[in-house]
């Protein structure tokens, strides 16, 4: 795992020139670094992503998105000097973010039992029916992508094709992502809820920046269940600021007598952070040609895998559903 150089906030140049430089060289150090990785050091992950693209594009995209704004939020935290949390402990979890954020939604290609095919079928019922919206019972189905998706990626850790250091992180995040940090801390017990262990400041962070870093991309893009409608900037970060309740700013702060206006300045810290990320994503990878190797990686322009000729999705998603057969949980 790389580190800054320069832990020490008081250390760190003044000047925002400097701040600005620092910010943008590692943020693009830390994702040029993890693509790179994925052709050097786990190359067997590549044609799993690329039948990925060809199952789903937007959603590919989607998830590099996801993770850059991860990656970029928790860099500006790390490189903030009125930070309550310090950069030695933020900046482990930058390169690792855009690793996570990659692989989040990776369930979604086997949401349906008989393959890739059906669930992309099933991951847009309001193109098929043509009606716009989904049922709560179609919705039901495509939120099984979570489980699915972490069951998907334990196997491909138990082959080896994860790499060490992240494995535990990135499993956990396909879990997880569509829960706030106090989701994680309750669990229920026969109707009741039992409070769990409560998260460390940087677990909360962390997690909460990632649900934050997908519910705003997933508001920008021109959605079809939403008849291709993009939320404007203001209405998304109304909504993330809503999401970032008391409770959840105080556990970050790790000081549960947080005063309001403490709480305020804080959470239009963190909501500014990811707002200025997803406003970057057009110049940063999303956008451009990583043409590493002859393998163009900007979330549409992979190599051709005819969805008809995959073999590992459909592998994978006979194995995660046989799991689930056997065990009789999602």
């Amino acid at each position: 795992m790389v580190a800054t150089t320069k832990t020490n906030r008081n250390q760190r140049g003044n000047s925002e020139g400097e701040r600005g430089r620092t910010h943008f060289n590692q943020a693009e150090y830390f994702i040029a670094r993890t693509l790179t990785m994925l052709l050097e050091r786990q190359p067997s992950l590549l044609p799993i992503l690329e039948e990925f693209a060809c199952f789903d594009a937007e959603t590919l995209k989607h998830s590099l998105d996801v993770g850059q704004i991860t990656a970029r939020t928790l860099n500006s935290c790390a490189e903030s000097f009125s930070f309550p949390i310090p950069s030695e402990e933020i900046v482990p979890h930058i390169e690792a973010a855009f690793f996570e954020g990659t692989f989040h939604d990776v369930g979604k290609s086997i949401i349906d039992s008989k393959g890739p095919k059906e669930s992309r079928i099933a991951l847009y019922p309001e193109l098929i029916e043509g009606n716009g919206h989904a049922t709560p019972a179609q919705l039901e189905i495509i939120a099984r992508h979570a489980p699915l998706g972490a069951q998907m990626l334990t196997i491909l850790n138990k082959e080896g094709l994860l790499p060490i250091e992240f494995a535990p992180n990135v499993i956990k995040s396909a879990e997880d992502h569509h829960k706030k940090p106090p989701d994680l801390q309750r669990t229920h017990n026969k109707g009741e809820m039992i409070l769990l262990e409560p998260q460390s400041q940087i677990d909360t962070l962390k997690q909460t920046i990632f649900v934050l870093s997908d519910m705003a991309e997933a508001m920008r893009a021109p959605r079809t269940s939403r008849n291709y409608y993009a939320f404007p900037p203001h209405t998304i970060t109304q909504v993330l600021s809503a999401e970032c309740t008391d409770f959840l700013i105080r556990g970050i702060l790790g000081d549960g007598s947080a005063d309001s206006l403490t709480i305020a300045r804080f959470r239009d810290q963190i909501v500014g952070y990811v707002m200025k990320a997803l406003e970057n994503l057009d110049g940063v990878v999303s956008q451009r040609d990583y043409n590493l190797q002859d393998l163009p990686m900007n979330g549409f322009d992979w190599r051709p895998v005819n969805l008809e000729q995959g073999v590992i999705l459909p592998k994978l998603s006979e194995e995660v559903w046989k799991i689930v057969s056997e065990s009789g949980e999602i």
